[in-house]
């Protein structure tokens, strides 16, 4: 409370805050998380180009910044639980809702199944494609999130590249 970024989002305007969420979590999933984090080191196969290549946590690193697309999307915290962007794309439109869920459990899974350590997921003819599952279903998360900012009214980010 009080904190200067708290403070700014609040005083938004509510479609403003919806698109910069929606934004978020979309390009963190289909462009950084996706592309910059996991497939510029799968496809060169360098230890180098991993996320966290001098601590070697880059499968952490992954799993946790998936978490975080998760909660946004539905309105939670740990163990807080609230409103969530979920609720509004389920009051717009059930079926497009489920089908973000379903992307979002494939999505986790395709993550989860990555092995660890990444250098070892990358580098490994057996797991590259895991890695690469995971690419293509973080790539498709972020297609319906913006699929679903479109379903309730709010613009998600024109730069998404494809």
């Amino acid at each position: 409370p009080g904190g200067a970024y708290r403070t700014t989002f609040l005083a938004l305007d509510e479609n403003e805050a919806l698109s910069n969420m929606m934004t978020a979590i979309a390009t963190l999933s289909k462009s950084e998380l996706a592309g910059e984090r996991v497939l510029v080191a799968w496809d060169n196969r360098d230890q180098e180009d991993e996320h966290s290549c001098f601590a070697d946590n880059t499968h952490r690193d992954l799993r946790l910044n998936f978490l975080g697309i998760k909660e946004v999307y539905l309105g939670k915290n740990g163990a807080k639980i609230g409103p969530s962007i979920h609720d509004l794309v389920e009051q717009t439109d059930a079926n497009l809702a489920t089908e973000i869920i379903t992307a979002l459990d494939n999505a986790e899974d395709k993550v989860e199944n990555t092995a660890i350590p990444f250098d070892y997921a990358i580098s490994n003819d057996g797991e590259r494609p895991k890695v690469r599952d995971a690419v293509t279903a973080l790539q498709d998360l972020g297609d319906k999130f913006v699929t679903g900012g479109t379903a309730i009214g709010v613009t998600v980010g024109s730069e998404l590249p494809e």
